[in-house]
């Protein structure tokens, strides 16, 4: 192994371990291999994604999942998962490092998504306001009423996409994770807000 490798490999342990902490250590080694991690770190951010289908996702899919981003990391004192086109971004995943399988979950639960909004509101997810938004995604997460376990399922994995879209973007990854270049051993049952940066205001992670 050379020096550059020794040195990429290295790079991808230590994020798969400060993803790990948020999606759980399991789930980021399956989600974050060698060309997931490669096609991330080329990914440009595009300002205009959602003005056009995706190489997977349609426009309207596109522009649901930048809500969604929008609600799972907003804008705070640093920007949000919406403001890095982390939804620009998984397209761009889905197209280069996932099967069809995986790119039918997303699509499905965000279709999903869309006939449960549309059955109790009448119009469509992007034309509710945050608030019903949120109620929708909590239904989602808890499994209740129109959900399953399926789609529980297939919502891990969005949410997967976007911790490791938004914490590979420059701002997550410089603003927001955490870096301790020498460890201090092990103190159990802590509090994630009171080690490191990364936090969500809603109950999805």
């Amino acid at each position: 192994m050379t020096e550059v490798d020794s040195l990429k490999s290295k790079g991808r342990r230590n994020l798969i371990l400060g993803i790990g902490a948020i999606i759980g250590t399991s789930a980021a080694v399956k989600l974050l291999t060698t060309k997931s991690v490669s096609e991330a770190v080329m990914y440009t951010p595009n300002v205009n994604s959602g003005l056009a289908a995706g190489k997977v996702l349609s426009q309207q899919e596109i522009l649901m999942l930048k809500e969604i981003c929008a609600l799972a990391i907003p804008t705070t004192d640093t920007l949000g998962a919406a403001d890095v086109d982390v939804h620009g971004f998984i397209d761009h995943q889905l197209f280069a490092c996932h099967g069809k399988e995986q790119q039918e979950q997303v699509k499905d639960v965000l279709n999903k998504i869309e006939k449960v909004t549309l059955q109790k509101h009448k119009i469509n997810f992007l034309e509710l306001n945050d608030k019903q938004q949120l109620e929708i995604l909590n239904s989602l997460e808890q499994v209740q009423k129109e959900f399953d376990s399926h789609d529980k399922n297939n919502f891990n994995f969005l949410k997967a996409l976007i911790i490791f879209g938004y914490y590979t973007s420059e701002v997550g990854a410089s603003k927001e994770l955490t870096y301790l270049g020498v460890p201090g051993g092990y103190t159990g049952s802590v509090a994630l807000d009171s080690v490191r940066s990364a936090q969500a205001p809603t109950a999805f992670y």
